[in-house]
């Protein structure tokens, strides 16, 4: 049995969370000019400190599937999934449910005797749990776009994906896919492929949209160290920063003699700053994903 207790105040988000609604293909549709009202109300009890449910799609047999999102002592969040056979008519993919009480959950193992899928489980909310529409999470949340470094299946239909924004923060997103469909499904991906992702203190809590496109981004890096195939450089916009990229001589010019204290603009794709080889040590240093484009910006030459 697990219980939801959750921490309730009177306090709207700060104005910098409360960003423009997203486009998704899933409308937010209320059923009446009075429900909104009072969706509107009920965000008040969704602050820093709460727990709580997002609707992602159905489970088999077409019960409402929850995210069930709640903080640990070590201040990340867990994602556990939630199947409400109760929930209210009219959902919209991302909206977000709380409680102002214990909300009695219990755990199912739905095919314990299946050597392949044994571990596989979900919480069911017990009869007479009641939960409080507070909004969606694009209205409510941050949201950030972040670029897909690794898929990972753990076994059991649980599945691990890693992502990366474009200032090299990573992420982590975990699900089972067990009899789930999804609205927006983080599976359907590549490495590099790009989402746009609804966060919580800066913690992962749905996927809003995947992007058609790329991310591009751009910063401005001084050489620290000049070696035969790279060179390793650090960017100038974070000086306090202990983060060393490398960039590769196939990208300078032929004849450019690049030294320590140079500065070059580099744009790359995707957004990802992958992990350099072991040898550097503790993951310190990154080099940039091979989609760069790099400029001298010491008044000296172009380097394409």
């Amino acid at each position: 049995m697990k219980r939801f207790s959750s921490k309730l105040s009177a306090v709207f988000l700060s104005a910098c969370m409360l960003l423009p609604t997203l486009s998704i293909g899933f409308p937010i549709n209320y059923e009446s000019s009075a429900l909104a009202a009072e969706t509107e109300a009920n965000s008040i009890l969704f602050n820093n400190e709460d727990q709580f449910f997002v609707y992602v799609g159905t489970y088999s047999g077409g019960i409402p599937q929850f995210r069930y999102l709640y903080p640990t002592s070590d201040g990340s969040y867990n994602a556990d999934k939630v199947i409400w056979e109760n929930a209210p008519t009219g959902l919209a993919y991302g909206d977000i449910f709380v409680a102002e009480g214990d909300v009695p959950m219990t755990q199912v193992y739905p095919v314990k005797d299946d050597p392949a899928n044994a571990h596989v489980y979900y919480y069911t909310l017990d009869e007479g749990a009641e939960l409080i529409k507070a909004g969606n999470c694009p209205d409510l949340m941050e949201k950030k776009d972040m670029s897909v470094t690794s898929k990972t299946y753990d076994g059991s239909s649980h599945w691990s994906i890693r992502y990366m924004d474009a200032a090299g923060e990573e992420y982590y997103y975990g699900l089972s896919t067990f009899a789930s469909s999804l609205g927006i499904d983080p599976l359907d991906c590549e490495v590099g492929d790009v989402y746009t992702y609804a966060l919580y203190n800066d913690h992962m809590v749905v996927p809003l949209a995947k992007q058609t496109g790329t991310i591009t981004d751009t910063m401005t890096v001084e050489v620290v160290e000049v070696h035969d195939k790279y060179l390793l450089v650090k960017p100038t916009d974070r000086p306090n920063s202990n983060e060393r990229l490398t960039l590769s001589m196939e990208y300078i010019d032929t004849g450019v003699n690049p030294s320590v204290g140079m500065k070059y603009e580099v744009t790359y794709t995707d957004g990802i700053l992958e992990t350099y080889p072991e040898q550097f040590g503790n993951g310190a240093v990154k080099k940039v994903k091979p989609k760069v484009r790099v400029s001298h910006v010491n008044g000296l030459l172009g380097l394409f």
